[in-house]
């Protein structure tokens, strides 16, 4: 691919307000005073929200797609004050997407007019070395209450929409009437916890370990693929010693982007001086550990012996090495 465009999306602020204004004599034209859009989030799992989500960014767009800013954050205090976003808009159609968890090492950006999710540190070019991603998490279905009519109790009428998989959340503003509703959010990262076994562990000089052909970035809608892929980057993260059934092993934790089949994914251990130790695609490691390739969380464990890896095949409580890699 050519040249990539990346631009940032600055304008952050804790309301957003659609640019369309009203008549002062005509108040019929006018949204109800104070904000008419009240959404307030949950987890599909039943879990404590704010246990899991340390942050949400909110962001708004009209009923064709296009985005209206500036986008809405919102930290851990607001989130534990009221899991939810209170806007004030304009009447119209809407689309929202939601993100929770973005910000440490993940940014919104928009990318050739797309708006996307992005390792913070990505620069465009192929098989860049990254750190770590974000545990992020996305809301992708709706279980909302739409309030038509009057916006007293008495004169409106609630309707109950039941939760159906999409990729955005869509809501229509009345001239006379308030939207209330919320969004269920589901884990959209992978986490992979690589434990390498057969090493000397030394705190002060741990290795390092990659995972190699990750995509760099999704789609706002529905955590897709881009239409125009991006290149691939690499996530290296140093290990730390842990100590598991009284055998003391290097773990190496990511947060990845949704992985999907691994095709063109290795796992790669690295010493302290970055000599490469060994490689073996980790679509491989997960299978041959046993692990379901769709599961949410995938902790493979590889031990180092002479020329070859072994695989951990069971839980830690009964853990075998079967499956052998050779190295080359």
């Amino acid at each position: 691919m050519t040249r990539v465009k990346i631009l940032r999306l600055l304008c952050l602020a804790a309301v957003v307000s659609a640019g369309v204004g009203c008549v002062a004599e005509r108040t019929d034209d006018c949204p109800p005073p104070g904000p008419n859009v009240n959404i307030d989030f949950g987890l599909f799992d039943g879990g404590v929200f704010t246990r899991e989500i340390t942050s949400v960014a909110a962001v708004l767009f009209d009923g064709r797609g296009n985005y209206i800013p500036p986008a809405t954050t919102l930290d851990r205090t607001a989130l534990e004050r009221f899991a939810g976003v209170n806007l004030t808009l304009d009447p119209g159609d809407y689309r929202m997407v939601f993100w929770a968890n973005v910000g440490e090492n993940t940014d919104i950006r928009v990318v050739d007019g797309t708006p996307v999710l992005v390792y913070k540190d990505f620069d465009g070019t192929e098989r860049q070395v990254m750190g770590n991603g974000d545990p992020v998490w996305y809301a992708p279905a709706v279980r909302a209450t739409r309030v038509e009519g009057s916006t007293s109790e008495e004169g409106a009428t609630r309707v109950d929409v039941d939760a159906r998989p999409l990729s955005y959340y869509e809501f229509t503003v009345t001239a006379q009437g308030e939207h209330t509703g919320r969004v269920n959010f589901t884990e959209t990262h992978n986490t992979v916890n690589i434990y390498i076994g057969g090493l000397p562990i030394d705190p002060a000089s741990m290795p390092t370990i990659e995972i190699t052909g990750l995509t760099p970035a999704v789609s706002f809608w529905g955590m897709a693929p881009l239409d125009d892929p991006l290149p691939t980057v690499t996530s290296a993260v140093q290990s730390v010693p842990v100590t598991r059934d009284n055998a003391t092993f290097a773990l190496a934790a990511f947060d990845t982007p949704p992985l999907g089949d691994m095709t063109g994914m290795w796992v790669v251990v690295r010493d302290a001086a970055g000599n490469e130790l060994f490689r073996m695609p980790l679509a491989d490691a997960i299978a041959q550990s046993g692990i379901a390739s769709d599961a949410h969380e995938l902790s493979p464990l590889l031990y180092l012996g002479e020329a070859r890896v072994l695989i951990g095949i069971g839980d830690w409580n009964n853990i075998e090495l079967g499956k052998e890699w050779w190295i080359e």
